[in-house]
């Protein structure tokens, strides 16, 4: 295989209706040459930073060498390069914003495809679809706030007295994942330790999060289900002992 001529070859990419192309986010568009590294499905795997997940490096597309046409980027290869070399590929990375008043969430199908003014044929093709002198990509991607998993356990030492636990009669304890697990039977003056657990399902990090306990009393409601609770009596917060974020306490004990 020779090196690929880059004369005449243009990227469209069709943005999603929500979104538009951004320069001003902090992240320019930028492109590089990187080797080009088959998957089974035909995709391509590139090393990038863990924490961001972007790629590292690359070099600023010049306003010359790109337009925008309504909702598409079009990209003019061949100012960023004359050839491109057998087993290589140019990767562009750039930012969008969603467009003011548009949803935010929901899946997103993006399509782009290449233009390329020489003979090629669908068997040259390794990845996308051949459409006369363009190669058509497609790919989706479900965007979602913020998404969170919580759960409650309890644990709950018997002290002698003879009443029915709900849930393990070997050990009187609600320390259990499963929500039917979630209550243990006990007397008053007695201890019962809490641990509330949250997971965090969101593509990004958690900031400034509030979290919300009811304790029992009389007559009380679950929070979310609204579900009487039937519990015999009132509790009080005796104290918090830890709060571990990622395996590190970060209550304040000063």
């Amino acid at each position: 295989m020779a090196d690929l001529k880059l004369d005449g070859v243009t990227l469209t990419d069709n943005l999603p209706a929500t979104y538009q192309f951004s320069n001003e986010t902090g992240l320019q568009m930028t492109y590089q040459v990187l080797d080009l590294t088959h998957n089974g499905d035909g995709s391509s795997t590139f090393q990038v930073n863990d924490k961001t997940g972007l790629l590292e490096g690359g070099t600023k597309v010049p306003d010359t060498a790109y337009k925008i046409d309504g909702s598409k980027l079009i990209i003019s290869v061949d100012k960023l390069a004359a050839k491109l070399a057998k087993n290589k590929c140019i990767v562009f990375q750039f930012a969008t914003t969603v467009k003011d008043g548009q949803e935010s969430e929901g899946v997103i199908t993006n399509t782009g495809y290449a233009t390329i003014d020489q003979p090629f044929t669908a068997e040259d093709t390794v990845a996308g679809e051949k459409q006369d002198n363009q190669i058509w990509s497609y790919a989706n991607y479900n965007i979602v706030g913020l998404t969170t998993e919580s759960w409650k356990t309890i644990n709950y030492t018997n002290q002698n007295h003879t009443g029915t636990p709900h849930t393990d009669p070997a050990t009187d304890t609600g320390y259990s994942r499963e929500p039917t697990h979630n209550y243990v039977q006990g007397m008053q003056g007695e201890d019962v330790t809490y641990e509330l657990h949250i997971k965090n399902n969101s593509p990004v990090a958690l900031e400034n999060m509030t979290i919300i306990d009811r304790l029992p009393y009389v007559g009380d409601l679950g929070l979310v289900s609204g579900y009487e609770r039937f519990s015999a009596f009132g509790v009080k917060l005796k104290n918090i002992d830890s709060v571990m974020v990622g395996g590190t306490d970060v209550i304040d004990k000063a």
